[in-house]
């Protein structure tokens, strides 16, 4: 029976595995001026030629003599590619030689205790492509998985637990030979398996919450991802071909400070350096890296509207952009509260001390079912032992590690792609949008056109009038 009870315990366990699912003196404002300008006068701007045709995004100082600083630079800095962006990095697997290692180099805020050395080559900190789909999907991943179970980091980070755990079994073993009343332990076998049952209850709560928020932060960071698209259309097409360098780099950079603030690196060296990648100098300047970075860009995103104003855009186009930039704010808060809140710590505890106490009960009991000596009953319950330590805990640590969402998904090739994506967007638009004089001239051209249709039909009817009708006929 309570072979019968760890297998049922074992499967209900199973099955949780796959739920269902500051400041300066000097002021600095924004005009458009012909190319020819100054070197110092122009900000750093995008490879493709961002900024239109013959205008480029400049600051202007207000010095000494009120004018353009066209004063050329004695030795000028090469200009970084795609304003100071790295370059693009080759994708690292986890079977290339030192994955492991430059994968956590390139993403430092990902859980490097997730990655693992396996011949697979698959990693939680990897968008998947077809050919990782086509590998995670093969038939043959019940070999390989079996065969690679030596490098499974799961099995590796629950090992200490599972080891002691084992011992243990093994000294109750060897001592029920010699002391039988330990034996009589053996009664609490109908106990032991009505226990199994409720643990396997925490373990479904364990890994369903887990999942839920993983999720969550799964959908929450995909919405990132298509309000910035959008922004970056409407931009395209609305913004002022002058401003659009600009507001390009405070959207491409959003995603990476969300990135930073949900992984707990924001304020940190790495984080620094990514963002002075997208970023140019001055907003760096306007921005407290050590504060909430991706709220102070939706402030200055929401700035540039302002400056919008001044173009003349319409105040339906700005509406329509600051709608995304609301919904930006809206996942800002939701990355908040996932980091922020984790799972009750009552029911951390007590799924931790229910696993644990449950784990010590059974060698009593799988003891008392061999009537073999001493070394055989410890080489037949030690195994047992390891076996449902390894489905447990390796269940709850799995549930563990995942809850922490922002640390176990591939956000550094979608925050790479969705920068690539709003550049080139912003970058490669040289649409002007016509003003509201162009508008009214056009309206008042079609409704000329119009009623110049309108006249001809009248003027020149289709068919003929119908023929009068015949006289009364007289009277008799």
């Amino acid at each position: 029976m309570a072979c019968g009870a760890v297998a049922a315990g074992a499967m209900a366990a199973a099955a949780v595995a796959f739920p269902r699912v500051g400041g300066s003196a000097r002021v600095v404002r924004r005009v458009a001026v012909p190319s020819s300008v100054g070197v110092n006068a122009i900000r750093r701007g995008r490879g493709r030629g961002y900024g239109g045709r013959g205008v480029t995004r400049c600051s202007v100082t207000n010095g000494p003599a009120g004018s353009v600083d066209d004063g050329v630079p004695p030795e000028p800095a090469p200009v970084p590619v795609r304003g100071g962006r790295p370059p693009k990095q080759a994708k690292a697997t986890a079977r290339s030689p030192g994955g492991r290692e430059l994968i956590a180099e390139l993403d430092p805020g990902v859980n490097a205790a997730l990655i693992t050395d396996n011949r697979m080559g698959l990693s939680i900190c990897r968008k998947f492509d077809g050919a990782d789909w086509a590998v995670y999907q093969s038939p043959s991943r019940y070999w390989d998985q079996l065969l690679a179970l030596g490098g499974s980091v799961t099995a590796n980070r629950i090992f200490p637990p599972s080891a002691v755990l084992a011992l243990w079994s093994g000294a109750v073993a060897f001592a029920s030979k010699y002391y039988p009343a330990l034996n009589t332990l053996s009664s609490a076998q109908p106990y032991l398996q009505i226990i199994g049952g409720a643990v396997s209850l925490l373990l479904v709560f364990r890994t369903n919450t887990a999942y839920g928020r993983f999720c969550l932060a799964n959908d929450s960071f995909a919405e990132v991802t298509g309000a910035c698209r959008n922004l970056s259309r409407k931009m395209a097409t609305w913004c002022p071909v002058e401003e659009r360098a600009h507001n390009a780099r405070l959207i491409a950079a959003f995603p990476w400070a969300l990135k930073h603030r949900g992984q707990g690196i924001e304020g940190s060296d790495t984080a620094a350096a990514r963002l002075r990648g997208v970023l140019d100098p001055q907003q760096l300047a306007a921005l407290d890296l050590q504060g909430n970075v991706a709220a102070q860009l939706l402030c200055e995103l929401t700035h540039s509207l302002d400056v919008l104003n001044e173009a003349g855009v319409e105040l339906i186009y700005q509406l329509l952009m600051d709608n995304d930039l609301s919904s930006l704010q809206k996942e800002l808060a939701r990355t908040d509260r996932i980091i922020g809140t984790p799972t009750p710590l009552s029911y951390t505890r007590h799924i931790s001390r229910s696993i644990m106490l449950w784990l010590i009960a059974l060698p009593f009991v799988l003891t008392a079912q061999f009537n073999n000596d001493a070394v055989s009953t410890m080489l037949e319950v030690v195994p047992a032992t390891l076996l449902v330590c390894w489905l447990l805990l390796g269940i709850d640590d799995i549930g563990m590690q995942i809850e922490q969402p922002y640390t176990v998904m591939a956000l550094q090739d979608f925050c790479q792609e969705t920068e690539d994506e709003v550049l080139d967007m912003l970058g490669a638009s040289e649409w002007r949008p016509r003003d509201k004089g162009q508008v009214a001239e056009a309206a008042r051209r079609r409704a000329v056109e119009v009623r110049g249709v309108a006249s001809s039909a009248r003027a020149s009817p289709s068919s003929p009038p119908p023929p009068p009708p015949p006289p009364p006929a007289s009277a008799a």
